[in-house]
């Protein structure tokens, strides 16, 4: 019925995560900040989260904002 902490939980490392990556962090310390045990575990909870690799995702945010640049 409703959500539960787990969901809240991955959606929070998740959005922050996104941001650090946005921010230019890299992601041995994004996995740190966000509570990974290693970057191996949270590249693949990233990739389950967004279809993306990390860096997968830094990389296409960089194409948009380019594209989107005049």
């Amino acid at each position: 019925a409703g959500t539960t902490f787990r969901e809240v939980l991955d959606d929070t490392r998740r959005l922050l995560a996104e941001d650090y990556l946005l921010k230019g962090l890299p992601v041995n310390e994004i996995a740190y900040l966000t509570g990974f045990s290693d970057t191996a575990n949270f590249s693949r909870a990233f990739k389950k989260w967004t279809g993306h690799s990390p860096v997968g995702f830094r990389e296409l945010a960089t194409l948009r904002d380019e594209q989107a640049s005049p």
